[in-house]
C-alpha cells in the first residue's frame, strides 16, 4: 500500500512549526493531544500517516478552534495529495 509521503511531511512539518512557535515541548503537545510522545515524533517527522482523529487531537492540543487550521497550504493541493493517496489505496487493493 502507497502512502502519501509528501502530505505526511507538510502536515508533520506544519505540527512542529507550530508547536515550537508556542513555545510547547513535543512531550507536552503529546500529553495534551491524548497520544504518545513516540507517534506524535513519527507524526512530525512525516513517517506517519495522520489519522482525521490524531490530526484533530492534535489541533485541539495546540489550542487551535477550526479544525483543519494546521494545513495552510493551496487547497487544491492538499486535495491533490488525497486523490493520490485514495488511487494508490485503491490500486492497492486490486
Amino acid at each position: 500500500m502507497q502512502k502519501s509521503p509528501e502530505l505526511n511531511r507538510r502536515l508533520g512539518r506544519m505540527i512542529r512549526l507550530i508547536r515550537q512557535e508556542k513555545g510547547m515541548t513535543l512531550e507536552k503537545l503529546a500529553e495534551k493531544s491524548l497520544i504518545t510522545p513516540k507517534h506524535l515524533s513519527s507524526i512530525e517527522r512525516g513517517k506517519t500517516s495522520l489519522s482525521v482523529v490524531n490530526l484533530l487531537l492534535i489541533e485541539k492540543g495546540l489550542g487551535m478552534k477550526k479544525p483543519g487550521a494546521i494545513y495552510t497550504g493551496d487547497l487544491i493541493e492538499l486535495y491533490e495529495h488525497l486523490y493520490e493517496y485514495v488511487h494508490d489505496l485503491d490500486q492497492a487493493d486490486k
